[in-house]
C-alpha cells in the first residue's frame, strides 16, 4: 500500500481511509474492471443477420482483452487466499457469459451462423466450464499460456464446432 500511495501521490492513511485493506482495493478493482467489460459488451448489438459475424469478432477482442490483464496464477491465488472474493469473481463472469455470449450466441442460432440443436444456455455452460477448467489448471503454465491464448483456443474449439459450413444447414 505504500508503494500504490505513493505512485498516487497520496498519503497511505488518505488511501486507507478509501480502501480499509488491500483486499477491499482488490474488491473496487476487479468491480471496476468487470463493470468497463460489461459497459464494452452492452455496445455490441448483432441486430441483423449481417451483424452476426462482427458482433462475434466484437465479444471476442472484449473478452481477449479483458482476459490479457489476468494471469491463471492469479485467479488461483484468489481462489486461495480471498475465497469470497473468488466467488464474486465467478458470478460476475457467469453473468457477462450468459447475458452478452448468450444473446450473440441466440442471435447467431436465429440468422442460421450457429446450430439450433444445441441450446444456449449448454453453450454458455460449456464456455464457462472450459475457462474455469483451463484457468485453474497448471497447463496454462506449463505451456506458458496466456489468457489471451487461452481464450483463443477456447473458442477456435467452441466455435468451430458449432458453426455451420457454408453450404452444410443443418
Amino acid at each position: 500500500m505504500d508503494d500504490l500511495a505513493k505512485a498516487l501521490g497520496m498519503s497511505k492513511r488518505t488511501l486507507y481511509a478509501y480502501f480499509p485493506s488491500k483486499l477491499d482495493l482488490l474488491k473496487a478493482v476487479i468491480r471496476n474492471k468487470f463493470d468497463d467489460a460489461e459497459a464494452e459488451l452492452e455496445r455490441i448489438n448483432p441486430a441483423s443477420p449481417q451483424d452476426f459475424p462482427v458482433a462475434l469478432r466484437q465479444l471476442l477482442a472484449v473478452a481477449q482483452k479483458n482476459l490479457a490483464e489476468i494471469e491463471p496464477s492469479f485467479l488461483r491465488d484468489v481462489q486461495s487466499e480471498a475465497p469470497e472474493l473468488f466467488l464474486m469473481l465467478e458470478a460476475r463472469r457467469r453473468g457477462l457469459i450468459e447475458r452478452h455470449w448468450g444473446k450473440v450466441i441466440g442471435r447467431g442460432q436465429e440468422t442460421g451462423f450457429i446450430r439450433k440443436d444445441i441450446p444456449v444456455k449448454l453453450l454458455n455452460e460449456i464456455i464457462l466450464g472450459a475457462a474455469r477448467a483451463v484457468t485453474r489448471s497448471p497447463i496454462a503454465d506449463e505451456l506458458d499460456l496466456t489468457p489471451k491464448a487461452i481464450m483463443s483456443a477456447l473458442m477456435t474449439v467452441v466455435l468451430e464446432g458449432v458453426l455451420i459450413r457454408k453450404g452444410a444447414q443443418k
